[in-house]
């Protein structure tokens, strides 16, 4: 694609993910600071990082978090779907990462598109930081679900690609979005 769009003298937008750094820096990654992803998905992300820096010419890549929006499965509706149907849930709670509505980050990728900025890597997350645990807990405070929320380790959820601990980006080039928790209540009293 950034061949073709070379070629023809067209923007390209590429999303990334957070997944692209290793977790290790509490306070978060910029978009200056190195990537070194620790799975599958992160390598194979920065990798199509790489090849679009190598031969696109104008673009965007916009690394983002969390993702949550309308269609396609996410967590957010996962809670939602079990809270009605289980006494409780067990969820992670030392993974640190800021949540993303995907209709904030359609809009922001449009003010950067609109606003002609410069090219290259932007960090597009709603602002604040929290954990899966205690966004599960405010989806179930919302929805007013009574499901017990219980705060497990990642060691007690044996999944196939490790996770990052901190996959917080940090945005330093763009006006800041909206905080997470208002992104939230809006895409849980429009979508049920």
């Amino acid at each position: 694609m950034a061949i073709a769009c070379r070629k023809i003298d067209c923007l390209l937008v590429q999303y990334s993910t957070d997944y692209v750094f290793g977790g290790r820096k509490p306070k978060g990654y910029n978009e200056n600071d190195i990537p070194h992803p620790i799975n599958t998905y992160g390598k194979s992300k920065l990798y199509g990082e790489k090849m679009l820096k190598k031969y696109g010419k104008d673009y965007y890549i916009i690394r983002t978090s969390w993702l949550y929006g309308k269609n396609g499965r996410n967590f957010v509706d996962a809670i939602c779907e079990m809270a009605p149907k289980r006494f409780e849930i067990k969820v992670v709670n030392d993974q640190f990462g800021k949540p993303t509505y995907a209709r904030d980050l359609a809009s922001r990728t449009k003010e950067i598109i609109d606003k002609k900025l410069a090219f290259g890597i932007y960090h597009l997350t709603n602002e604040g930081v929290t954990t899966w645990y205690k966004l599960a807990k405010e989806i179930c405070r919302i929805k007013r679900f009574k499901t017990r929320i219980l705060p497990i380790t990642s060691f007690e959820i044996p999944r196939p690609a490790k996770r990052p601990t901190y996959s917080i980006l940090i945005n330093t080039k763009i006006k800041k979005s909206r905080n997470w928790h208002k992104a939230l209540i809006e895409y849980l009293k429009t979508n049920g």
